[in-house]
């Protein structure tokens, strides 16, 4: 029994012509709005939603979790800077963008430190938290950075001080934080 349940589940999920394909891609596109909504701001409705079902049409997830759908969305953006609309946005910038957003994604979803584990990063009042994950926020236009903490609603604010520099994300307390790293200098 379970084999041909599993049968039919490869068959409808390799069909293009299966009643499940167009939810498949539905569900794909509607994922990578809400994995990307700093991205699809700035690219707007219509050129997200395009670009969405291109992407949803050519990638399957390699996870189980549809959450966790569209990583490699921020290559599909920087290849753009040879399509039709190459002069109309910064692709290289709004593949940045997209990494960020897809790593909140990753923070989201990863696995909270071991109390041990904390206490060594001296966070030990923190309930839970993640290892940190660096960033490169260089090059950013300017109002991106808001317009992060803007649509991700578990984004803490963003400090003045990693506007134009490295930091790291992490998750604590269920919110994501983000810390600028020292400059060369020893600036913080």
């Amino acid at each position: 029994m379970a084999d041909a349940v599993s049968d039919f589940v490869n068959q409808q999920h390799r069909d293009p012509d299966s009643p499940y394909a167009t939810n498949r891609l539905a569900s794909r596109v509607g994922v990578l709005a809400l994995v990307y909504p700093a991205v699809a701001v700035q690219l707007g409705t219509e050129v997200m939603t395009a670009l969405s079902q291109a992407y949803a049409a050519h990638y399957d997830s390699p996870h189980w979790d549809i959450n966790r759908y569209g990583e490699q969305f921020p290559q599909l953006l920087v290849a753009q800077q040879y399509g039709a609309r190459a002069s109309h946005y910064d692709w290289q910038a709004l593949a940045a963008l997209a990494k960020v957003e897809y790593q909140l994604c990753e923070l989201y979803y990863a696995e909270s430190l071991s109390v041990e584990q904390l206490f060594s990063m001296n966070m030990s009042h923190l309930e839970d938290a993640t290892e940190p994950v660096p960033v490169d926020l260089r090059g950013w236009p300017p109002g991106w950075l808001e317009s992060l903490v803007q649509h991700h609603p578990l984004m803490d604010a963003i400090p003045s001080a990693l506007h134009q520099r490295t930091g790291v994300l992490l998750r604590c307390n269920f919110r994501f934080v983000a810390l600028a790293m020292p400059d060369d200098r020893g600036e913080r």
